[in-house]
């Protein structure tokens, strides 16, 4: 089932990019295809599977080639899954999460354990995926990920709503440096209008975010979409009562969640700390 499920992933993709290259708008091809573009969005986005014809269809308003054509109605004739769908490979994620965010009206991340990828320097990345056994060619494309994925919201101007274990801002991902300099950065996003960043203190007791990271994705003309992040692959799920369940569990993490005030405060504090614990090392190194 990975197979197919991953082909759905870059079958979106692809239509999208087959449209941006003819130059054609959503809602022009939607008028020519007699559907909504809330339909067709979702098509591209992933959060609904189009059926061979329906592909067929859209690559002709296009003008996509014979060889195109073929090779994404071949995509769309695969057995869909009956649940979310997972994205094996970096370049996979990469062109379905973007798709989703680019239509994003606003991002929530749960993040127990790690700074969020929206959020992460390129240091702080790198480390956490050299610490996960990736290899350097692996580390380099996570990295690229990540970074794409940033630019895009931060070029739409996507607000994005973060929930952060406190333990994270204790942890040396990279060692004192990279995470001084990660906590910085995420000062210095907190400071513009699209960033909320909330602190989940250690003393809140159980909620949902204790069972792992997760990432809801709002649009306004399609369903949302929850991304779960595992070790060697990306979890999509649309179905309506998935999306349900994770949007209460964010509420849940919301609730436990301290305010954006005392949240920078802990941030202030923690970049305090690594920096008072560089000048010791500075202080304690060679003369």
């Amino acid at each position: 089932m990975a197979g197919t499920s991953t082909g759905r992933g870059t079958l979106g993709a692809q239509l999208r990019d087959a449209r941006e290259s003819a130059g054609i708008g959503l809602r022009r091809l939607a008028l020519k295809l007699h559907t909504s573009h809330a339909t067709l969005s979702r098509w591209e986005s992933g959060a609904r599977r189009p059926g061979p014809r329906d592909v067929e269809a859209y690559l002709d308003q296009v003008g996509a080639s014979d060889e195109r054509r073929a090779e994404l109605v071949r995509l769309a004739a695969e057995e869909p899954p009956a649940e979310g769908f997972a994205l094996g490979g970096c370049s996979d994620r990469l062109a379905a999460l973007l798709a989703i965010e680019r239509e994003a009206t606003r991002i929530t991340s749960v993040s127990p354990l790690l700074v969020p990828d929206l959020l992460q320097t390129t240091d702080y990345a790198r480390a956490a995926l050299v610490g996960s056994g990736a290899s350097p060619s692996e580390v380099d494309l996570g990295v690229a990920v990540r970074a794409g994925r940033a630019r895009v919201v931060t070029a739409e101007r996507i607000p994005v709503r973060v929930f952060l274990g406190e333990h994270v801002l204790r942890q040396r991902i990279g060692g004192a440096a990279v995470m001084a300099e990660q906590v910085r950065a995420m000062r210095e996003m907190c400071r513009t209008s699209e960033v909320e960043l909330r602190v989940v203190p250690d003393g809140a007791g159980w909620h949902p975010g204790l069972d792992g990271p997760f990432w809801i994705g709002e649009r306004a003309d399609a369903s949302p979409v929850v991304r779960i992040e595992t070790r060697l692959s990306a979890v999509l799920l649309h179905q309506v009562d998935q999306v349900a369940s994770y949007e209460r569990a964010a509420a849940q993490v919301a609730d436990a969640a301290l305010g954006v005030a005392r949240s920078a405060d802990l941030l202030a504090a923690a970049s305090d700390e690594l920096d008072r614990e560089l000048r010791s090392s500075a202080g304690n190194g060679p003369s």
